[in-house]
C-alpha cells in the first residue's frame, strides 16, 4: 500500500523525534567520559597543588624551627655576656663586651625578624593547606558521586539506545526512498541545531528553523498534503503548515502511520 502523504508526514515527525533522543542520548554518552576524565584531571591537580603545599609548610616550619633555636642560642650569648659585665675588671674587657653586645642586639633583631616572617608563611602556607584539603575532598566526593551516576545510568542509556534504533527501523524504511534521502539531506547541515530533517512554517511563510521565506505555493503544498518541499536553505522538509503555537495535531495520520 502506497503512503500518503499525510501519513508520511506523520511517520516523519515520529521518526524526528526517534532521531532528536537518540542524538541526546549520543551525546551523553559521549560528554559523560570526557566529563569524567575532566574530573580526575583537575582532582589530579589539586591533589598534586595539595602535596607541593605541604612539602612547602614542612619547610617553612623546619625553617622557623630553626631560627628558633638560632634565636635562643643568640639570647643565651647575650645573657652571658650582661653577665661578664658583673665582673669586668678591664676597660678593654668592657669595651670587647660592649661591642659584643651591640652585634647580639643586632643580630637578635634580625632574627626577630626572620622568625615574624616565618610565621607569617607558616600561617599563609596552613590556610592554602586548608583551602585545598577542603577543594581536593570535594572534588574527591564529586567525581565519585559522578561516576556511581554514569555507572548507573549508562546501561539505561545504551538499553534505551538500543530501543530506539528498533523502533526507528520501520519508520525510515516504510519511507519513500526519495523521500528518506531529502530527511537526511536536512539532517546532514549541522549549522542548524538540534538536528533534524524537518522542518515548519511561522507566521506564514517564514522557515521556524533559519528564518528564510518560503513560496507561498509551497506552503500551501505542505499544508494541504498535496506534494514534499524542503526549504532551500536549511533543506529541511516541511511537513505540515502550523501556526505561532506550533504544529497541530493529526491523530488519525498518525494512527495510520503507526499500523
Amino acid at each position: 500500500m502506497i503512503e500518503t502523504i499525510d501519513q508520511a508526514c506523520v511517520r516523519l515527525r515520529l521518526l524526528d523525534d526517534i532521531d532528536q533522543e537518540l542524538d541526546r542520548l549520543a551525546a551523553e554518552a559521549a560528554a559523560a567520559p570526557k566529563n569524567l576524565a575532566a574530573e580526575r584531571s583537575v582532582l589530579a591537580e589539586l591533589t598534586t597543588a595539595r602535596e607541593a603545599t605541604e612539602q612547602a609548610l614542612a619547610g617553612a616550619r623546619k625553617r622557623m624551627a630553626e631560627a628558633e633555636r638560632e634565636h635562643e642560642a643568640l639570647e643565651a650569648k647575650r645573657d652571658r655576656a650582661n653577665k661578664r659585665m658583673e665582673t669586668i675588671a678591664s676597660q678593654a674587657q668592657l669595651d670587647a663586651t660592649t661591642r659584643e653586645l651591640e652585634t647580639l642586639a643586632e643580630l637578635i633583631g634580625e632574627s626577630e625578624t626572620v622568625i615574624l616572617m616565618g610565621y607569617d608563611e607558616v600561617e599563609t602556607l596552613e590556610a592554602t593547606l586548608d583551602e585545598q584539603t577542603e577543594r581536593q575532598g570535594n572534588a574527591t566526593v564529586g567525581l565519585a558521586e559522578h561516576e556511581a551516576a554514569w555507572i548507573a545510568r549508562e546501561p539505561i542509556v545504551v538499553a534505551r539506545q538500543a530501543e530506539l534504533t528498533a523502533a526507528r527501523e520501520p519508520q525510515y524504511g516504510a519511507l519513500d526512498s526519495r523521500v528518506a534521502q531529502r530527511y537526511m539531506l536536512g539532517r546532514q547541515q549541522a549549522m542548524f541545531t538540534p538536528l533534524s530533517g524537518i522542518t515548519w512554517i511561522h507566521a506564514g511563510t517564514i522557515c521556524t528553523t533559519c528564518n528564510a521565506r518560503i513560496s507561498p505555493r509551497w506552503v500551501q503544498d505542505s499544508g494541504d498534503y498535496k506534494a514534499w518541499h524542503a526549504c532551500d536553505s536549511c533543506k529541511r522538509l516541511m511537513v505540515k503548515t502550523i501556526v505561532q503555537d506550533g504544529p497541530e495535531g493529526d491523530d488519525e495520520a498518525a494512527e495510520a502511520a503507526e499500523g
